[in-house]
């Protein structure tokens, strides 16, 4: 914009100067011509006769002054016409420079207005283009953010299902050994008379029975903390006692300590190799610690020892049921039912847990 106006600030400067230099001219030609007149005058009336010098002098002052003023007029007219047609001109020149330079920048505007369209439809394309690659790779990131939701919810559910299945079974074990412990809080009577062997001429005998006593009344009132103690007072007195260590290795289990119930377990299984109870037992422990085949290896002895130790049985087909192997367990099942005179509930549970399999 700058150059346009420098360019229309020349023109004029041209066309102003043009001007002065032509009334210049004008001006000199005027001049002369007044001059050649003066002198043609002077000759003439040098060679007028002395006595009509003042006629013709006021008749050429006259005449003079006619002429010049006519003179004056007609180069004023003209000076008047050349101004008129030279400022004339100098406006058609004007017009036409404008025009022209109206033309070059509706050019140069009709340009940058192409090339800003052109712009504008390239950075549209470049819009869509990164657009719809973005709605791509966002659509890619849902899919894979979907398929790991739904992996992650498949494991969920399978590790629901597993923890399901083991809280079943854990119930199931803690309904089992309330159901031992009160059988075996009815049968710890039995050991009262025979559990301490006492060597003769000792004077503690009374004591220790007492002790043993006051742990049965604690395990069976699930303090069991309190049954260890005395069970142990107990050992100190008789420790070859394997009633002793076979009730405080149930108190041991159902504190949930279960590596001292199965250490005492197997002392009272080392005194007396043919208590199926400690193998049974033991083998419960095991199966807790989910040592099913030690689990079963002890119920297998137990059976061996007593061939209608439903509970035994039961408890073997638990830990095959645990491992996975559906047959052997619906077998031991089967088995425990045709004692089920023998087992605390009479088989109820069993009958549920062979529909669970498939029975």
């Amino acid at each position: 914009m700058k150059k346009i106006w420098i360019l229309l600030g020349f023109v004029l400067l041209i066309v102003s100067t043009g001007n002065s230099q032509t009334k210049q001219s004008l001006l000199k030609t005027d001049v002369s011509k007044k001059t050649e007149t003066v002198q043609g005058k002077q000759e003439n009336q040098q060679k007028i006769d002395p006595t009509k010098k003042t006629e013709v002098v006021q008749v050429n002052q006259q005449n003079e002054d006619n002429s010049t003023s006519d003179k004056c007029e007609k180069l004023y007219e003209k000076f008047v016409d050349k101004q008129v047609i030279l400022y004339g001109n100098a406006l058609k020149f004007l017009i036409g420079l404008i025009t022209f330079l109206g033309v070059v920048i509706t050019i140069l505007v009709a340009a940058g207005w192409v090339q800003s369209y052109k712009d504008r439809r390239e950075m549209k394309k470049v819009r869509e283009k990164l657009t719809y690659e973005l709605k791509n790779e966002i659509q890619n990131d849902i899919r894979e953010i979907r398929e790991e939701m739904r992996k992650e919810k498949e494991t969920a559910v399978k590790t629901i299902n597993h923890m399901k299945e083991e809280i079943t079974a854990m119930l199931e074990e803690i309904k089992e050994q309330k159901s031992i412990a009160e059988k075996y809080t009815g049968e710890i009577a039995k050991y009262k008379e025979n559990i301490l062997q006492i060597p003769t001429g000792i004077k503690t005998e009374k004591e220790a029975r007492k002790l043993l006593e006051e742990g049965n009344e604690f395990y069976t009132k699930q303090n069991y903390e309190s049954a260890i103690n005395k069970y142990t007072e107990a050992l100190v007195q008789s420790p070859n006692s394997a009633g002793a260590y076979y009730n405080r290795g149930l108190a041991y289990y159902y504190k949930g300590d279960l590596d001292e119930a199965i250490r005492d377990y197997d002392k009272a299984i080392t005194i007396d190799p043919d208590d199926a109870d400690a193998l049974n037992n033991r083998g419960l422990a095991y199966r807790k610690k989910e040592e099913f085949d030690k689990a079963i290896q002890d119920y297998d002895k137990a059976i061996h020892i007593n061939p209608d130790y439903a509970k035994a049985m039961a408890n073997m087909g638990t830990a095959y049921k645990l491992k996975e192997d559906k047959e052997k367990a619906k077998f031991w099942w089967n088995e425990a039912m045709k004692r089920k005179e023998f087992l605390p509930d009479k088989g109820e549970r069993i009958k549920k847990w062979l529909k669970e399999v498939g029975e």
